[in-house]
């Protein structure tokens, strides 16, 4: 048989995936023809699918000596070096090729998707253009230009391409799938679903949409759908432990607590390590108010390295009231991030519990110079002014909160308190009436106008609202006791008016019939002088007239 008999024979058996064979066929002619290129070069393609990447690499390389224009050995090696993660190696063969042939499209197409790997995005788009002009209607080049563009958060660009691709190839799930990350950015959540709901239509077993729509539907607070979306996800792929954590986040954010937790000690079954998990363990018990597991999977968080276990385990140990520690692991965080005003408000919150509000009043004042909106801090600082009786700058603070949130009632409730203390019983008043106006089932607003009620000694209406307390809350001690003391005192000043109003009444009888008396003898006195007076009347001396 001749030589190039034997070779057609090789590449034959090659084609046929009997490797072992074509290899040894190879061998033989080479061992005739030292300096056959081609049977180099076909051997080099039987190690290649064998995996024997260095034997393959060498025969490639032996190629290209021979044969500097080699353009199927230079393709050959760049492929070798782009599996191997060589990809500046892999990018030179490709630029080799493509001197030999400009317009040769797996080359450029190779090397446009190494650039993009290699950050070399402006390298990327440039021979993504030049495809485009061989190929115009090639819907994967458009794709992956669209990839380029996005990464360069030219998302119009992005948005353009994958469109276009997705209208070359209805099929295109992938552009689907990266033009709903183009809606994200654009804060377009609705959109994005649509079109990861699509894809999924045309790739049943596309986890990784189910994942990103099972994310969207978290953000729009459909957290059913979520749940649904993330079961499928590892349904799909089993080992793809982010699906099985974001299952756990969206049970907890559906309120299933219990199955929240099953799924995130699952998770850590996978991944002892998994820091996300240990963290949210913590987060499900201190929703739940069980602050001391919180501590304890916030400490396994804070070993594993979890930015926030610092502050978390902090504001745990503020509810267990071990305020020292607390304070310490707020400090901890502080020193890590200076710039969180989060962290200021909480330790504010501390210093507040362990009564010292001036300590306190600094961490809010920081607090509010990073985020000047943050209204918890600002009712949090009028409290500690409050407590300071600063009344004036607590009646700032709560009226600066009032005006930004006029349905806080919180804020005029305590505002009242301010008014209150102040003896101003007429705004104290008009402010409780506020916070009732906004939320009349909460019994201690109408408990704080009682009071005020009652010391402007207007008793009827302390009454009532004492009443409505009990109405709302009726095991409410407080308001038991003063409303019973109120009775008692009503009773008695019922009573003493009553004793008073009779006594009065019965002065006034015996005032009349004194004066009745009195006038009795007064006549009786005027009589008898008028009587007397004619007994001692002279008689008339007067003489008729003759």
């Amino acid at each position: 048989m001749t030589e190039g008999l034997e070779l057609e024979r090789g590449i034959k058996v090659l084609y046929d995936g009997k490797f072992k064979k074509a290899e040894r066929i190879f061998k033989e002619l080479l061992r005739f023809d030292s300096a056959n290129v081609e049977a180099f070069f076909n051997r080099g393609i039987s190690y290649y699918y064998q995996n024997k990447p260095d034997k393959a690499l060498k025969d490639f390389t032996k190629v290209l000596e021979l044969t500097p224009k080699h353009i199927k050995a230079a393709l050959a090696r760049g492929n070798l070096y782009n599996s191997q993660g060589e990809w500046e190696k892999a990018i030179d063969d490709y630029t080799r090729a493509l001197k030999i042939k400009p317009k040769k499209y797996d080359p450029l197409y190779n090397r446009a998707i190494l650039n993009r790997k290699l950050k070399n995005y402006d390298q990327a788009l440039t021979d993504y253009n030049r495809l485009i002009k061989f190929k115009k209607g090639n819907s994967s080049v458009f794709y992956n230009r669209g990839v380029v563009y996005y990464l360069k958060k030219e998302l119009k660009k992005a948005f353009r391409d994958f469109s276009r691709a997705f209208d070359l190839n209805r099929n295109c799930s992938e552009a689907l799938f990266n033009r709903s990350k183009v809606f994200v950015d654009r804060n377009l959540p609705v959109k994005a679903i649509k079109d990861l709901t699509k894809a999924i239509k045309i790739k049943r077993n596309y986890w990784q949409a189910y994942y990103s729509r099972g994310i969207l539907w978290i953000r729009v607070k459909k957290h059913a759908r979520a749940v649904e979306d993330f079961k499928k996800c590892i349904q799909i792929n089993p080992q793809f432990i982010e699906g099985l954590y974001n299952l756990a986040v969206a049970y907890f954010q559906n309120g299933e607590i219990q199955q929240s937790t099953r799924t995130f000690f699952e998770v850590l079954e996978l991944d002892p390590n998994h820091v996300n998990s240990c963290f949210d363990l913590g987060v499900v018990a201190q929703a739940t108010k069980n602050y001391q597991q919180a501590a304890e999977h916030f400490s396994k968080a804070i070993a594993l390295g979890h930015p926030e276990g610092y502050c978390n385990r902090g504001i745990a140990l503020r509810y267990l009231k071990k305020y020292e520690e607390a304070i310490g692991d707020l400090s901890r965080a502080i020193r890590s991030d200076k710039k969180n005003p989060m962290l200021f408000h909480n330790r504010g919150i501390v210093y507040a519990r362990m009564e010292q509000y001036s300590d306190s009043i600094k961490d809010f004042n920081t607090s509010l110079e990073m985020e000047p909106n943050n209204l918890d801090a600002l009712f949090n600082r009028a409290n500690s002014f409050r407590k300071l009786e600063k009344y004036d700058k607590a009646i700032e603070d709560y009226s600066k909160l009032i005006q930004r949130d006029p349905k806080n009632a919180n804020a005029y409730n305590n505002r009242a308190i301010v008014w209150n203390a102040k003896g101003n019983y007429e705004h104290a008043i008009h402010d409780y009436s506020k916070s009732i106006k906004i939320n009349s089932k909460k019994p201690d607003y109408y408990y704080n106008r009682a009071i005020t009620y009652k010391s402007d000694k207007n008793y009827s209406k302390a009454k009532k609202d004492f009443e409505i307390v009990l109405k709302l809350n009726p095991k409410h001690s407080f308001a038991k006791k003063n409303l019973n003391e109120l009775d008692k005192f009503l009773k008695a000043k019922k009573k003493l008016k009553s004793k008073y109003k009779h006594k009065s009444k019965s002065k006034n009888k015996e005032k009349l019939r004194e004066k009745q008396n009195d006038k009795h003898k007064s006549k009786h006195k005027s009589k008898h002088k008028s009587k007397h007076k004619s007994k001692l009347k002279p008689k008339s001396t007067s003489k008729k007239k003759k």
